[in-house]
């Protein structure tokens, strides 16, 4: 099971369990707020064994977007180690807790 951001979604939307790491940002279309879409779906990656992050789809880190607040959370995720980082874009993290 993976979780990716949405660039790299279409490199594993093949596996048998895909999660987006992020929001679908329809949901802002449909009414929905940052609360109601942190509050809802911050946590749906922690289904995920693998979570691969391109922090170029983040954005600036030290402004509190929606996917800053994202990445923030699951970077303190006791549950996730990083595995992996390229040192400027990719980041890869194994959950390491059932």
């Amino acid at each position: 099971m993976v979780a990716t951001t949405p660039v790299l979604a279409p490199f594993f939307t093949k596996r048998t369990y895909f999660y987006n790491f992020l929001y679908d940002p329809a949901y802002s279309a449909q009414g929905y707020t940052d609360e109601d879409i942190l509050t809802n779906n911050i946590n749906n990656y922690q289904f995920a064994d693998y979570v691969i992050i391109d922090k170029l789809e983040i954005g600036n880190i030290n402004i509190g977007t929606l996917p800053v607040k994202f990445i923030k959370i699951s970077r303190h995720d006791k549950n996730f180690q990083m595995i992996y980082s390229d040192g400027t874009n990719i980041e890869v993290y194994k959950k390491i807790v059932n």
